[in-house]
């Protein structure tokens, strides 16, 4: 009877140890890339403007990441921290001011501290929240002189959130499709003539779509 509970006892000790870690290794390299899609562009400068169509771009990350940490049975979370990058621009269209057209290009660089919650199983559909800081550059062009291109960059709070379906591949490689929106916003004032300056609100919202290479150290 001891030796059969003693043997029990081993049993759920030997789960125990492989749920906690069932790979002995901790962290991981993980590396993204794919596209882009920015939703329409809320900003405030002139009252017309027409910036509605925003082309796909690129997106990509590379993150360390830790884990897996048991939350509940079968379920698991995964922290990381990441850098990524993404660039959305538009074709030419139409302002009100003087009658001109401009063009629109920005840039990202969200550097966002992870949580993700998965299943512990080979196909794992998975939901991930972000919040950290993001660096934006906004480059708008006109074609009338008489109107400065807007062109600056900050730093803002920046935030995400992500869903999407992990393939365990191997021991040491996971493969995942991923869904992804980021967000920053701020206010800033621009000289957009000699005499004139203006307040413009940029509320930037991106949604990168992406395969993520999970390397495990």
């Amino acid at each position: 009877m001891k030796k059969t509970i003693l043997l029990i006892m081993l049993c759920f000790a030997n789960i125990a140890n492989s749920q906690s870690n069932p790979s002995g290794k901790n962290f991981s390299v993980v590396i993204s890339s794919g596209t882009a899609f920015n939703d329409p562009i809320d900003y405030y400068f002139y009252e017309e403007t027409e910036a509605k169509l925003i082309n796909p771009g690129y997106a990509g990350s590379a993150a360390l990441e830790y884990g897996p940490i048991d939350i509940v049975e079968l379920t698991q979370m995964f922290l990381s921290l990441s850098v990524g990058y993404t660039k959305v621009s538009t074709t030419e269209y139409e302002i009100g001011a003087y009658r001109s057209t401009a063009k629109l290009s920005i840039e990202t660089f969200p550097i966002l501290l992870w949580w993700r919650v998965q299943t512990n199983t080979t196909l794992s559909p998975f939901v991930e929240a972000g919040i950290g800081a993001s660096r934006l550059n906004f480059i708008e062009q006109y074609s009338n002189k008489r109107v400065n291109s807007t062109s600056f960059n900050y730093w803002a709070a920046g935030y995400g959130f992500g869903a999407g379906l992990n393939y365990k591949f191997s021991n040491n490689l996971e493969i995942a499709l991923v869904f992804q929106r980021l967000s920053n916003e701020k206010g800033k004032t621009v000289k957009s003539n000699p005499c004139w300056e203006s307040g413009i609100w940029v509320r930037n919202i991106v949604s990168p779509i992406s395969l993520r290479f999970k390397l495990i150290l």
